[in-house]
């Protein structure tokens, strides 16, 4: 039976007080649980987040990871506890569009939306001459 061992972002997350915080801004930072954490502090993370349509990603990125993880360490025979910590996941967990796709959707609109523009004032520019 072997215990999963403490690792750097367990170690921060307990020095830091609030390891829901801090798994929180692991995600956060690029849409993906890159460190280990807890169980219990994946329940605390979930705990706070509030129930808005913009926290859907991070909510399923989180139940995915703390799902995932459960079910690894059960699967090497250790039982699964609120401090029982979970590995980092395995693949990347992203259920969403990241910061990063986000971005480039946005500028790829705003390019979109300016080239019209620039179309529309060029018609208007070459059109027949108003009279008055």
């Amino acid at each position: 039976m072997s215990l999963v061992p403490l690792g750097p972002s367990v170690a921060l997350a307990q020095k830091e007080g609030r390891c829901s915080e801090v798994l929180i801004h692991d995600w956060y930072k690029d849409g993906q649980i890159g460190g280990r954490y807890t169980v219990g502090c994946y329940h605390a993370a979930l705990a706070d987040l509030p129930n808005k349509i913009v926290y859907r990603t991070m909510r399923t990125d989180l139940s995915d990871a703390l799902a995932s993880g459960m079910a690894r360490v059960k699967k090497q025979g250790v039982p699964v506890g609120p401090r029982t910590v979970l590995p980092a996941p395995a693949v990347p967990v992203t259920g969403g569009a990241t910061a990063t796709s986000r971005s480039i959707l946005f500028l790829t609109a705003l390019g979109v939306v300016l080239l019209l523009l620039l179309a529309w004032s060029v018609a208007r520019w070459r059109g027949p001459p108003s009279t008055t």
